[in-house]
């Protein structure tokens, strides 16, 4: 069977691919995406990169036309070639070709729902309404993205976990310190979110705050220059194949976001990454997050960096996670279910 992946972002923007791509191996599948950045190219024939340069800070007409670009690319691979099965990975790209696929793979495309960044604007909405409706099957990052669609059956979404293939237990121990370091890995978005969670603990001696990522570090480090602070670090951008290094030194992971943005649903790659080492984490009280690692009875620290005040103090009294194995397991039992659909779909 002939399958056809379609991600309008760069590689590694898409990790979720893998779960595709592991379980469609003796299928004959091709992973058309849009490489913005011009990284390097895996060397397999099952990847087909669109290579065309573009940035968040690109103007909206380079945009525009970056996006035909990649339309007429893609089209003229759906015309050369007869798939039976696509999957649209994010709302973007399901966004633009759902009409093609509404007419031509009604029930034979699986859409990748991750995020609700335009679900905001009405009409964006009802066309993706419709995309899900039309679907095989739509599968979500979160449940909590359910609450945008209440007039669709929940049997029509399935869950997947944003976990990794390697996603297991993997605790890793910790030795005693006076210094507690507490760190954020990922892409650094919301600065002035981002300044609460600074203005928490700056100066604080019992804490170290570490930053490793891209994004906003510029104006995280003018907020850290301002206001002098001095246990606050910046170490910008970073390889996966590093990450291992830092997580030794985490004792506590900075796993939140806004309430105040699209993120309030999300199950983030950072949760996983922080059970499956068996790591404290603190979350954005109130947010789905939060409130999916109660159900799984997973210990946390729940704050409101959304009210920030100078006046509160915060404590991190010291968290343990004596059940992490078990929620390892649970997630891993849920993952099958998403496992198992895969292969329906291709019968």
């Amino acid at each position: 069977m002939k399958i056809l992946l379609v991600g309008c972002f760069d590689l590694y923007l898409h990790p979720y691919s893998e779960k595709y791509i592991a379980a469609y191996k003796n299928h004959d599948i091709k992973f058309i995406y849009w490489n913005r950045n011009n990284s390097t190219i895996p060397k397999s024939k099952i990847y087909n990169p669109f290579n065309y340069s573009m940035n968040t800070y690109q103007s909206l007409f380079g945009k525009i036309r970056g996006y035909i670009s990649f339309y007429k690319f893609v089209k003229i691979e759906l015309k050369n070639n007869k798939y039976d099965r696509i999957i649209f990975l994010t709302s973007q790209a399901m966004f633009l070709f759902g009409r093609y696929a509404r007419k031509y793979y009604k029930n034979r495309y699986l859409y990748d729902f991750r995020d609700e960044t335009y679900e905001k604007y009405e009409m964006y909405r009802r066309t993706i309404l419709k995309c899900i409706l039309s679907s095989y099957k739509t599968v979500v990052s979160s449940n909590g993205f359910l609450e945008l669609f209440p007039e669709i059956p929940q049997e029509k979404f399935i869950l997947c976990h944003n976990a990794k293939n390697d996603f297991s237990y993997q605790p890793i121990r910790k030795e005693s310190k006076e210094v507690v370091n507490i760190s954020f890995w990922g892409m650094i978005r919301q600065p002035e979110y981002f300044k609460n969670i600074i203005f928490t603990f700056a100066n604080n001696k019992k804490y170290k705050i570490n930053f490793y990522g891209q994004g906003y570090i510029d104006q995280l480090r003018k907020i850290i220059k301002d206001n002098n602070i001095n246990n606050v670090y910046l170490y910008g951008k970073y390889e996966q194949n590093d990450m291992i290094k830092f997580v030794k030194d985490t004792d506590i992971l900075i796993n939140c976001y806004s309430n105040n943005s699209i993120q309030k649903k999300a199950l983030t790659v950072k949760m996983y990454e922080g059970i499956m080492y068996n790591i404290p984490m603190i979350i954005q009280k109130d947010s789905y997050m939060d409130f999916y690692l109660n159900s799984l009875n997973y210990p946390h620290y729940s704050i409101d960096f959304d009210n920030y005040s100078s006046k509160n103090e915060i404590c991190l009294n010291e968290l343990v996670i004596n059940n992490g194995r078990g929620t390892v397991n649970k997630i891993l039992e849920q993952q099958k279910l998403f496992t198992d659909e895969l292969f329906l779909f291709v019968k």
